[in-house]
């Protein structure tokens, strides 16, 4: 019953490569798959989520210039 522990003789770094590769992977699928089969809802929540980045980037950006300026 040891399968579900990490190797010892595996490295953090290795086994954390290994599961942002698998991450990666996961990821490039699912985004075949939504693309594959689009339908408008799917669409409209990926836009969404794109417009939610564009924000918190913005903001951001300007946190990072009020920081610049205060300095």
């Amino acid at each position: 019953m040891h399968e579900d522990q990490p190797d010892p003789s595996l490295s953090s770094e290795e086994e954390e490569r290994k599961t942002e590769k698998y991450a990666e992977s996961k990821r490039k699928r699912h985004r075949d798959v939504s693309y594959a089969g689009r339908s408008d809802q799917s669409h409209s929540s990926a836009n969404k989520r794109r417009r939610r980045h564009q924000e918190t980037i913005s903001s951001l950006n300007s946190k990072i210039q009020k920081s610049e300026e205060s300095i």
